[in-house]
């Protein structure tokens, strides 16, 4: 009788130990570009797939993050993109939808349905093919290397101006805010462009006198730095002669573009590091 009291014992003290179970498997969709920054930095967006939410962060300028909202989108949202400071888009697998979101609102304003895939055969994919042919069967998920964003720079393919280039994804433009500053050397300064376009900005900078403007106009500027990394170059020339003076143009570009001199018969100048 004391032996069959132990075994019992010993068998509840085995049941017990026995960690808990699910009685279901959770099955969810791979993500694809799950996390976005707004144009300013100031939100971080993050899709929460199994709870059908976009999370929104508020990022402060030490890089800390406090929960903003959570706005309902379709079911197993897989991918964000942040259009404007104000509006995201969310791509939904499993609804075959995408919910434009305001972030100011709170709320998801438009739900356009795009459906399914279309199937496309082997023989469509042959036509007009020439040579041996190689297919790659990627799974779900892996889009943000294989297609969706290729160089991981956070800039889907389609709005990004370099999809293989992990530093540039804006084209440069025109260069704004041109200042000096001192004497000889003087200090030129202007607004720099590598937080919309990309690391990769370079700018040139073309100088020339005040009497050559007047008698030449501003074809009369020469080369006078290029390739620069920063928004900033020391002037180290002397000062002009008396009654006349210094007009400096400063342009930046990368692989997408360049934003020019302004006049026409500048943005042929070569700026390059002799």
């Amino acid at each position: 009788m004391r032996v069959e009291q132990r075994f019992a014992l010993a068998l509840v003290a085995v049941l017990t130990l026995q960690p808990l179970r699910a009685t279901y498997t959770n099955f969810e969709v791979s993500q694809v570009h799950p996390i976005a920054l707004t144009p300013s930095g100031a939100r971080l967006l993050v899709v929460n797939t199994p709870d059908a939410l976009l999370e929104v962060f508020a990022v402060a300028a030490d890089g800390r993050l406090a929960p903003e909202s959570s706005i309902p989108v379709g079911l197993e949202p897989v991918t964000v993109v942040a259009r404007t400071d104000s509006e995201a888009w969310v791509v939904n697998h499993l609804s075959d939808t995408v919910s434009i979101v305001d972030l100011d609102r709170r709320t998801t304003v438009k739900t356009p349905a795009v459906g399914d895939e279309p199937p496309i055969s082997m023989t469509r994919l042959r036509q007009g093919a020439e040579g041996p042919i190689t297919f790659l069967c990627a799974t779900l998920g892996s889009g943000v290397r294989l297609g969706g964003d290729r160089d991981e720079d956070t800039f889907l393919n389609g709005s990004d101006c370099a999809p293989d280039d992990a530093r540039t994804w804006n084209p440069a433009g025109p260069v704004s805010g041109l200042g000096a500053s001192g004497a000889s050397p003087t200090l030129l300064g202007w607004d720099e462009q590598g937080t919309r376009t990309g690391p990769s900005v370079r700018y040139d900078v073309a100088a020339g006198t005040i009497s050559g403007l007047r008698a030449s106009g501003p074809g009369s500027a020469g080369w006078l730095a290029g390739d620069l990394s920063t928004a900033a170059y020391e002037d180290g020339r002397p000062d002009p002669p008396a009654g006349d003076g210094y007009f400096c143009l400063v342009r930046a570009g990368n692989s997408c573009a360049s934003g020019g001199f302004g006049p026409a018969a500048l943005d042929t100048l070569a700026c390059t590091v002799p």
